[in-house]
């Protein structure tokens, strides 16, 4: 697993509409990411952007493992 203080990176972000109607958006990088077994501290720069994201839109963030990385899953209704 990479360390925080690792320089480079890759993200990648979908977005697709859920048959709810509600948009789903999904960002994924390959940092240090968090323990499966463990809630994510919102202590890194992409969590707290994810989190106002999230309030902004009034939505909800569910995290996802991932191998590498993070995965939060970010839901919000469509306007």
């Amino acid at each position: 697993m990479p360390s925080p203080e690792a320089k480079g990176g890759t993200i990648r972000i979908g977005l697709k509409l859920s048959d709810g109607g509600r948009a789903v958006l999904t960002i994924e990088d390959n940092g240090a990411g968090y323990a499966e077994d463990a809630a994510p501290k919102g202590t890194g720069m992409g969590t707290l952007i994810i989190g106002a994201m999230a309030k902004t839109l009034q939505g909800s963030v569910e995290p996802q493992p991932a191998q590498i990385g993070s995965r939060p899953i970010l839901s919000f209704p469509m306007v």
